[in-house]
């Protein structure tokens, strides 16, 4: 069972080991301890695996024996809050999901009931779910042989595109096909099945795979007849539009042979069960052009009903014998909207359109099917006149826009513009029967008769394909009515038509390039770039980088590609989902299904970009994506990522419930420039560029108000990472815990908004956040901006999870901090989860436990999760466990913006603390204040066996005892209390040889003396950054003062220079110069600040201003604790002229030093190379070079050269970089330009840096190639 579930189960007489074919039961116990938290109304809900074929059976689910108790107080209290919830009976709800092929079934119920004005809780009860086997026809069986066809008729041939929008006849002549290029229309052939939306729940049976031939009718003036599928279809009154496309397609080619012509179904002979003589009409008015909401797939008029205001339409072509039926859709703003309805001049309705419920801005009044008859006026031609006029609509505030007026009505058969439609969909009048409805439904052996009546015409009638059906021909009689026909199925639909009306051509399309998608081998990624072509070759550089780094196989494709081969070329995001799920289908029995999905560019929430928003953008640069029906809320409108995800038939219909079977991310790119910066981001993030402890640190942050609750919630998350991971070196950043500012119109925390800071320079892997947000800021203190993420740089790259309203609305074109962090080409992110609308505080909290849950766990083969595998599950628990019920769509509203294969997580290695001061680990150890301490351990793959071919570096931090942290209560109400390890006492960094590692630490007087336990976090990194490690030891105590304490009395010793070691006192410098320092003691280097005033501390022209606290910038020397370097590059400008800096360090014995210079700050200072260096002179592998220069910031070209001791050029590698510290870091993987690994000797690397002003400068050193692979 799931652990967000398991805890809602106190007593389980029996386990259950899945369904087979027999009922299973047992007694279930509900713990009321926590079934009655919170405010939420209690659920108990299970989700059971279904061990056989759950597509064989359908099942329910019995309560017996159940056992009653009285509420109490609390109790009460809570049933009476959710009354409208609770019946006279347990009512259950149950539904079987699937996950990448099994099926599980899912139950929930309240278990309160009311009766008699009592209620009464559920405390045990006999809980049996049964299976019952489905007659063979009803069995969804596996339809995967024969279902996808092996290749595409696109492989070969020439391929014409043409286009049209309305369903209709359309008719091609010899000199359109001509012009089009075909020599013999004879040998033309005509493919596709049109523009109507592909349903949204796939099946076997109902699906198109590739494109099917169309059969067209010759008629005997040489032209050829077919029924095209336009944008717009009707599912008996009601109208379902094409919510992706603008025009419909199909596909012409020619064929070396004639064509064969449309064939003629035999007449039926049996006993006819109806005679039917009409049809049901249509009509529709609809202009899409504009946008209430920024989400949604429904677009309205753009025409405003402002106060008081009436507008006529006109509907026309209405040819009916009567059941005249009104539907009008009509959309207010967020006040009661008054509507009068009228219909050729007489009132047919008054309505009041309510003002919107909360979360829901706008709101719309449907009213369908108003029967108008008695306001026909006996022509074609209907006037539909709309007011906004009533009690309200005075008010300036009433804005109103119509979404459609359409009019059903029974029809004769006859034609109009050539043809009539009639069947299925369209079903008519049967005789005897004139007053029935005009949506009468059809079954079995049907008379269609009276068809074009007194035209005089030659009307023939074809029967409409379907999916392995082709469409044809019908054979009629003769009748004193006019034509007639009998069919032994009356579901169809059909088509009568006079071959000689002068039908329009469609519309002449592009070329279409061979293509075969369906013979494409089943990939691990597939990655879907936009028709445009702009971002190809960026996602093919990210598909290459993932097979050398990662091992998975992608494939990179088009859209339009496509949408040719699974929506008939007409765009359509299931057609995403098609193409994935042939994949799938053929993968998923030997384990080759895909199973990530990274949508390579940007998306709209109009797909159509028909509103004036859109209309000026062009779809061939964006992806598709699916937008929620409803259109006039933050909260039920959504953008559902997953959709593309539903791999298991029958899903798609139910977002709330249905589970995801691939890891999805989307890169929100449209230009060339914006897929590089993603992509070299993404592309470091696999090679472990600039590994280091950072990527062991976890930042967690709590907003404040709101009763503590986002504090709370990210707390709780906090702990259980550290249940799962205690290895893992995490800082929890609570609001309340510090002090507020008031800044007039708003109040900050200037204090976190540094530390937060802080932590993106020094890098960490993931950055969490709970609490309020908007598309520019986290939390109404404005501790985060959008200004800042795009301003702040960073070369180590975390991940973001914001449980946050609105922070990413990556479908819009509003600016927005997910978009800003990714697309930021300095750092700041590699990826981030957020939310495109507005989301509840306690469904976040169940996402961002189960993502944390699964980003840092492992599954059943003990591998890591992808960062898109952890969503789609936490995703999935959602579903399937005991969250809170409502506001199910929460989940909807998160994506990923990013690569969704990226591994966060724990490394897979471990990393043991074996021995303190030469003595096995036993928790009686002391880390004594003024002492120094041995410790020495060993990394580890499997338990207690050394990796002995691990050589790297070793990073620990060093933690006081946990401290209880009481917050300020800055906004009223009571305190928070946490816990934390909140007090680093040293932290420093050693080798690793051959698997092993031994190092010393200075414990500084600055501690608690509690004689508590401490806590070890340990980081390592292979010298390749192919492998790391961690771990942690909280086995020893922090207390007391060591009899053999280190004896010192003197600061540490401090050499500092401005840019360059060659600085001399009053040296002239740029006016943003780095500060650099050099320091040894002994007795170490204090920088962790646990003192008062024990910093390191910078001070420029002695103005409090301009003096910074340095400790996050010290950095202690390789197995050295005597010796660190302070490299400081954020000294804001300084005007021209004269100045001076102090400088002051203490070390672990309470000790300080200070020391002062002078500088000149030079106006016309030219930018200079001041150092190249490298991890080490020794390279082997993967390497690093790091170029220091002297103005920070300045975006320069920097050329980094590798060459042979001969002078021959065998790498080279131009970036175009402004490091923020001064420093920019290059890659090397110790390989020539074409990926051939170099052989072992002496080579020179030579950095030219090239300046805006087209300056140049240069810097060379030499290293050593060993051991490289």
């Amino acid at each position: 069972m799931n652990n967000g579930r398991r805890h809602f189960i106190l007593i389980v007489a029996a386990l259950w080991a899945g369904l087979a074919g027999l009922a299973q039961e047992r007694m279930t116990f509900l713990d009321w301890n926590i079934l009655a938290k919170d405010t939420l109304c209690p659920v108990y809900s299970e989700v059971v695996p279904l061990e056989t074929d759950y597509r064989h059976n359908s099942y329910r689910v019995s309560l017996e024996y159940p056992a009653w108790e009285t509420l109490s107080a609390k109790e009460l209290a809570l049933a009476k809050r959710h009354d409208s919830e609770i019946g006279d009976s347990i009512r259950i709800r149950h539904y079987v999901s699937v996950s990448r092929g099994q099926g599980m079934f899912n139950y929930s119920f309240v278990p309160i009931i009311k009766r008699n004005g009592q209620y009464r809780k559920l405390s045990c009860a006999k809980i049996t779910i049964t299976p019952t086997p489905l007659p063979l026809p009803a069995r969804a069986m596996d339809r995967t042989a024969g279902r996808y066809a092996e290749n595409s008729v696109l492989a070969s041939g020439t391929w014409k595109k043409i286009h049209i929008t309305k369903d209709g006849i359309y008719r091609l002549t010899p000199a359109f096909l001509s012009k089009m290029g075909f020599g013999n229309p004879d040998n033309v052939r005509l493919y596709g099945y049109g523009g109507h939306q592909q349903p949204e729940g796939l099946d076997a049976d109902n699906d198109f795979d590739d494109l099917e031939e169309v059969p067209l009718y010759r008629t005997p003036d040489g032209n050829l007849l077919f029924w095209g599928n336009g944008l717009v279809r009707w599912n008996g009154t009601e109208r379902i539009f094409n919510a992706y496309a603008t025009k419909a397609t199909y596909f012409l080619t020619e064929s070396d042979s004639r064509r064969q012509e449309m064939g003629t179904e035999e007449e039926f002979q049996g006993s006819v069960r109806q005679k039917v003589t009409t049809t049901l009409g249509h009509a529709l008015h609809e202009v899409d052009n504009f946008a209430w909401y920024r989400g949604g797939r429904n677009l309205v008029e753009s025409t405003l009903f402002a106060g008081a205001y009436s507008r006529n339409y006109t509907l026309t072509g209405i040819n009916s014998l009567g059941n005249e039926r009104l539907t009008v859709v009509f959309t207010g703003n967020d006040v009661s909207t008054p509507l009068t309805i009228w219909a050729n001049g007489v009132q047919v309705a008054t309505k009041t359109i309510p003002a919107p419920s909360t979360h829901m801005y706008y709101s719309e009044g449907q009213y369908r099917n108003m029967n108008v008859s008695d306001c026909s006026t006996g022509t074609d031609t209907w006037k539909v006149t709309l007011a906004t006029q009533g009690p309200f609509a005075t008010s300036s505030r009433v804005q109103g826009r119509l979404d459609y007026i359409s009019m059903t009505y029974t029809a004769p058969l006859e034609l109009q513009d050539g043809f009539v439609r009639f069947g299925e969909g369209f079903s008519g009048t049967k005789s005897g029967n004139s007053t029935s409805a005009a949506t009468t439904t059809f079954s079995g052996a049907t008379e269609f008769g009276g068809i074009g009546k007194g035209s005089g015409a030659d009307i023939k009638v074809m029967r409409l394909g379907s999916r392995g059906k082709p469409a044809c021909m019908m054979p009629t009689r003769q009748t004193d009515e006019g034509l007639a026909f009998s069919a032994s199925d009356g579901t169809e639909t059909f088509i009568a038509f006079d071959p000689a009306y002068p039908f329009p051509e469609p519309a002449a399309g592009e070329n279409v390039q061979n293509q075969n998608l369906h013979a494409m081998d089943s990939v691990d990624m597939l990655i879907i770039v936009p028709t445009g072509g702009k971002l190809t070759a960026q996602a093919e550089r990210l598909a290459e980088a993932h097979g050398q780094y990662s091992g998975l196989r992608c494939a990179v494709v088009r859209a339009d590609h496509i949408y040719n081969e699974f929506s008939s070329g007409t765009p359509d995001a299931t057609a995403y989902r098609r193409f994935l799920k042939m994949l799938y289908d053929r993968g998923l029995p030997d384990g080759s299904a895909p199973r990530y999905l990274l949508l390579f560019g940007d998306c709209a929430w109009d797909n159509r970009m028909k509103s004036s928003a859109w209309q000026n953008y062009s779809p061939n640069d964006y992806l598709l994506c699916y937008q929620s029906e409803n259109s006039y809320s933050d909260t039920h409108s959504y953008c559902w990522e997953d959709y593309f995800g539903l791999m298991d038939d029958g899903e798609g219909l139910h977002p709330t419930e249905d589970v995801s079977d691939l890891g999805i991310g989307r890169f929100p790119i449209t230009t060339e420039s914006q897929a590089r910066i993603m992509v070299d981001k993404t592309i470091a993030h696999l090679r472990r560029d600039n590994a280091g402890e950072w990527r062991n640190r976890i930042i967690v942050m709590g907003d404040d108000g709101d009763n503590n609750i986002h504090m709370k919630d990210a707390n709780r998350v906090a702990d259980r990472i550290m249940d799962m991971s205690p290895d893992l070196e995490l800082h929890k950043i609570m609001w309340d815990n510090y002090i507020r500012t008031n800044q007039g119109l708003y109040y900050s925390y200037p204090e976190i908004r540094s530390m937060i800071e802080e932590h993106i320079n020094e890098g960490a892997m993931l950055f969490n956040y709970t609490g309020h947000g908007a598309t520019y800021l986290m939390s109404h203190e404005r501790v985060i901006t959008l200004d800042d993420i795009k301003s702040w740089k960073s070369d180590n790259l975390p991940l973001w999870f914001v449980a946050a309203c609105d922070i990413t609305p990556f479908d819009s074109q509003e600016d927005n901090l997910g978009e800003a962090a990714v697309l930021n080409k300095n750092g700041v992110a590699v990826a981030f989860i957020g939310t495109a609308r507005t989301v509840y505080s306690t469904q976040n909290y169940y996402l961002n436990n189960f993502f944390s849950e699964y980003l840092f766990g492992r599954d059943k083969d003990g591998r890591r999760f992808s960062v898109g595998d952890a969503l789609r599950k936490a995703k999935g628990s959602m579903v399937n466990s005991d969250t809170d019920g409502s506001q199910p769509q929460n989940k909807l509203q998160y994506a990923l913006l990013g690569d969704p294969a990226l591994i966060f997580g724990n490394p897979e290695a471990k990393v043991v603390l074996d021995s303190i001061n030469g003595a096995p680990v036993d928790g009686t150890q002391q880390f004594q204040g003024g002492a120094r301490v041995r410790i020495s351990g060993h990394v580890e793959k499997e338990r207690g066996k050394v990796c002995e071919d691990f050589n790297g570096l070793l990073f620990y931090r060093l933690y006081d005892n946990k401290s209880t942290i009481t917050t300020r209560a800055n906004t009223g109400g009571e305190p928070f209390v946490y816990n934390d390890w909140n007090k680093e006492i040293n932290n420093g960094s050693d080798s690793i040889a051959n698997g092993r590692f031994s190092t010393t630490l200075i414990i500084p007087k600055d501690i608690n003396y509690s004689n508590e336990n401490g806590r070890l976090v340990f980081y390592a990194v292979a010298d390749n950054n192919r492998i790391e490690a961690n771990g942690s030891s909280e086995n020893f105590l922090v207390g007391g003062y060591s009899q053999d304490a280190i004896t010192d009395t003197i600061g540490p010793e401090i050499f500092m220079y401005l840019n360059d070691r060659d600085f001399t006192d009053g040296d002239i410098v740029n006016n943003t110069p780095i500060f650099a320092a050099e320091l040894h003691d002994e007795s170490g280097i204090q920088y962790n600040g646990n003192g008062i005033g024990h910093d390191l501390q910078l001070c420029i022209d002695g103005d409090p201003k301009k003096t910074f606290n340095l400790n996050s910038f010290y950095s202690q020397n390789r197995g050295d604790h005597s010796r660190g370097n302070v490299y400081f590059a954020e000294i804001p400008a300084l005007e021209d002229g004269a100045h001076w800096l102090s400088f002051r360090a203490w070390d672990m014995m309470n000790n300080t030093s200070q020391k002062t210079i002078k500088f000149v700050v030079g106006k016309d200072l030219e930018p200079e190379l001041l150092t190249l260096m490298l991890e080490s002179d020794v390279v082997s592998g993967h390497t690093n070079f790091h170029i220091g220069y002297n103005f920070p910031g300045l975006e320069c070209d920097f050329t980094l050269e590798i060459y042979s001791i001969n002078g021959a050029v065998q790498w080279r590698q131009t970036v175009a970089a402004s490091g923020s510290n001064g420093i920019v870091t290059i890659p090397w993987a110790s390989c020539n330009g074409d990926g051939v690994p170099l052989r072992d000797g002496i080579y020179i690397c030579r950095v030219t840096a090239s300046y805006q002003d087209g300056k140049k400068s240069h810097k060379e050193k030499k290293f050593i190639l060993r051991g490289n692979k």
